[in-house]
């Protein structure tokens, strides 16, 4: 459970860096005309849906790697002393 709040915390200052580096483009949402943030909004779309699937993907590497590290640790823990 510590990693929770760390995680938390670099979470939040992703965001933070990404709001300011927003902030620093000149480009007015605005102003932009309705067929271009349709296209901006789908390309946000399949961008979060490949990101999603990164994530799926990284998880079950992760497990993985959890499992083999649990059978090395049984492996080394019950073996017989020489």
């Amino acid at each position: 459970m510590a990693k929770k709040p760390e995680t938390s915390t670099k979470v939040t200052g992703l965001r933070r860096l990404a709001e300011s580096r927003l902030r620093m483009t000149t480009r007015d949402a605005a102003a932009t005309p309705f067929k271009d943030v349709s296209q901006l909004v789908d390309e946000l779309q399949v961008h979060r849906m490949e990101l999603e699937m990164q994530n799926d993907e990284l998880r079950r590497a992760q497990f993985d790697l959890e499992a083999v590290r649990n059978r090395d640790v049984d492996l080394y823990d019950f073996s017989p002393a020489s």
